[in-house]
């Protein structure tokens, strides 16, 4: 595919796996990282659908003590 490099595909394999909650350290194998917190940082970008699920989760929780 042109215009779409190698480190592209990384960074959506890691986006994928952030999304399909994978936990860290597996990701961290996966994508050959010395470090998890290097496979957070540097590949797993901001995911809008996670980010918005993560605030409704929180909402939920809250609203629970509120009934």
């Amino acid at each position: 595919m042109k215009g779409f490099g190698f480190h592209d595909l990384r960074r959506t394999n890691a986006t994928d796996l952030v999304l399909q909650r994978v936990d860290r350290k597996t990701a961290q194998v996966r994508l050959g990282h010395s470090d998890p917190r290097l496979t957070l940082a540097v590949y797993a970008q901001a995911v809008s659908e996670a980010d918005r699920e993560a605030a409704e989760r929180l909402g939920r929780a809250l609203l629970r003590g509120c009934d």
